[in-house]
């Protein structure tokens, strides 16, 4: 290895770093071990100034040994270790091309979770040829709009319901915990809500920003003035005004589907109305939503009746008990939807999308406006909002399923793709019923689901964390 593989967050001192780059065995050129020990000397203090340069301590093992490999390739071209027998202020001149190159190679690493994990995998600025080819003038970004703030006092919004609970933590709190200070919808132990920030790699250096928490979520107790009907909705926004249209959809779904008078005779048809008249809404509001959307995941309570509407990629489970085997079992409420999956991408590419498939391994099939794939690359096959695509089957018509609760059901999970991203559903419920029966707090299990997401980002991607927010909602069969 070229740099030191050190354990993250760990603080070392440059000798540390030095006597860990000595032990390589092949470090930028194999007669490194063979010059003088005065120019091995300078050689090893070279390579510690870069790798702090670079940052490379704070990079997942991945994004590190790709960057050692790019980093050893740039050395190699510069002459290597014959540097030495250059003049001083030749070897001098030849280092600060090295920084120069290196902080290149910094950036496109530390850019490069874009093509892997973010909801557009390109550029956004691209704005004009992209409008060209899908022909949809998009709206200029609105001054005016601004998220509803949560009552200082409680927390709650004003509805015919009476109890409303908001997910909308604050931008770059380190953790924000969803609840108000006054008489929640449910008790801790039967309902637990967290919201996480992202965080993405600074451009030059060590270390990291934190990212506007573009999620959103909220439940809803009583809805409809009855106490047998209950709301449940988790948002992840992403593109250039992912919060604001995620704020936009929370407000809009729970009121209008709220006033639909299809709610209580056929919820499925009012489920689905309420997504495309969100979706219409969205368009015609100041908020640009161009390149900017959000998945919406929504459970819609009445009674022992669970009627789930979803596009994206967000996921709501259940956690099911066999009466024989006493075995925790997963039923899924929704399900993603990718632009690889069949439906999805027969649809896309009958209206002339395109569809990549995964890169690898987790990774994820984007849609594209171009056979090259160079434009936009959604990581999703159906969303409110993201109007570039909405010509190429994109689109926010919701999948709606039906679900009887029964004494067999112990607990809902609903979340954004910033826990699905490492944890499976059954991992989830696992995590989620392990701390239930130490805490007896959904709270509690909720914010044990978040912190496992938290450390899964750190292992596998470093200095990248998408937005978490998950809902856990312990379930009984009303009577």
């Amino acid at each position: 290895a070229l740099w030191p593989r050190l354990n993250r967050g760990r603080r070392v001192s440059r000798e540390e770093r030095a006597r860990e780059v000595r032990a390589s065995a092949e470090i930028m050129g194999a007669g490194a071990s063979a010059l003088p020990a005065p120019d091995q000397s300078v050689l090893e203090a070279q390579r510690v100034q870069l790798s702090e340069k670079a940052g490379v301590s704070n990079m997942s093992d991945n994004q590190r040994e790709d960057f050692d490999r790019k980093l050893k390739e740039l050395y190699d071209a510069h002459g290597g270790d014959s540097i030495f027998s250059e003049t001083s202020e030749r070897q001098q001149e030849i280092l600060q091309n090295l920084e120069r190159e290196t902080e290149k190679l910094q950036l496109e690493s530390s850019s490069d979770f874009r093509k892997r994990r973010l909801s557009y995998s390109v550029d956004l600025r691209e704005r004009s040829q992209l409008e060209a080819h899908t022909a949809i003038r998009p709206r200029r970004p609105s001054l005016e709009f601004r998220s509803p703030p949560l009552s200082s006092s409680n927390g709650l919004i004003a509805s015919r319901s009476n109890r409303r609970l908001k997910v909308k933590p604050a931008d770059l709190a380190e953790g924000a915990e969803a609840g108000p200070a006054t008489e929640p919808p449910f008790d801790e132990a039967t309902l637990g809500t967290y919201s996480h920030h992202g965080i993405e790699p600074k451009y030059y250096g060590e270390g990291y920003s934190s990212k506007i928490n573009q999620d959103r979520g909220c439940v809803v107790h009583p809805y409809m003035d009855s106490e047998t009907q209950s709301l449940f909705c988790v948002f992840d926004g992403h593109g250039e005004r992912g919060e604001d249209v995620s704020e936009f959809v929370l407000e809009s779904i729970v009121q209008n589907l709220e006033a639909d008078p299809d709610l209580l005779p056929n919820p499925e048809q009012a489920l689905k109305k309420t997504f495309l008249s969100t979706d219409e809404g969205l368009a015609k509001s100041q908020i640009d939503s161009f390149f900017s959307g959000t998945t919406a995941v929504v459970v819609y309570r009445n009674s022992n009746d669970l009627y789930t509407a979803n596009v994206g990629d967000s996921r709501a489970i259940i956690a099911r008990r066999d009466p024989l085997s006493q075995k925790l079992t997963v039923h899924a409420l929704s399900i993603d939807q990718n632009p690889d999956t069949p439906g999805e991408r027969q649809r896309i590419e009958s209206l002339g999308g395109f569809v990549s498939d995964p890169p690898g391994e987790g990774l994820s099939a984007r849609v594209w406006l171009d056979k090259n794939m160079t434009r936009v690359g959604l990581a999703m096959a159906r969303s409110i909002g993201d109007n570039a695509v909405k010509k190429v089957g994109v689109i926010a018509e919701p999948d709606v399923r039906k679900y009887v609760v029964t004494s067999a059901d112990e607990f809902l999970i609903m979340a954004t793709d910033g826990v699905w991203e490492f944890i499976s559903s059954e991992e989830a419920i696992s995590t989620v019923s392990t701390s239930l029966e130490a805490t007896n707090s959904a709270k509690d299990a909720c914010k044990l689901l978040i912190d496992l997401a938290i450390q899964y980002w750190k292992d596998n991607e470093g200095d990248y964390r998408d937005d978490i927010t998950a809902i856990v909602m312990r379930l009984r069969p009303y009577d």
